[in-house]
């Protein structure tokens, strides 16, 4: 079901909540700029900040969430009981090192889970890179 999550196209309002939530999470800057009729179907037209840096190792992906109090629920998603924010996609490609020595996500995909998929994330996990 995770992977459900991760793999699917969202929704236009999924899609701009995902936004709303990466903003307010992590302090990311995503701007959405309007719509737009392509060939293939209408578009939500975004902009983002580009992030120039190495992208850190896995192990540092893994403490970055932990620091920020999620807990890892596969390799690539993360979850936040305290404010239900589910977090997927974290590959070490989807976050970079930053000059202040920080680490910045800025691709992944964010939601509030609902009960169904919150019985999912909340199962005790195995991860461990320590």
């Amino acid at each position: 079901m995770v992977g459900n999550f991760e793999s699917r196209l969202a929704t236009p309002l999924e899609y701009l909540e995902r936004i709303r939530l990466a903003n307010e999470k992590f302090g990311d800057d995503i701007r959405f700029l309007g719509v737009i009729d392509a060939s293939d179907g209408w578009r939500l037209v975004t902009s983002q900040a580009n992030l120039p840096g190495p992208a850190p190792t896995q192990r540092e992906v893994l403490q970055f969430f932990r620091w920020h109090k999620f807990r890892a629920v596969n390799d690539k998603t993360y979850y936040r009981a305290i404010d239900n924010v589910l977090v997927g996609d974290a590959h070490t490609g989807n976050l970079k090192h930053v000059r202040d020595g920080g680490i910045i996500p800025f691709d992944v995909l964010l939601c509030q889970p609902d009960a169904a998929l919150r019985r999912c994330v909340e199962a005790p996990a195995s991860l461990n890179f320590d």
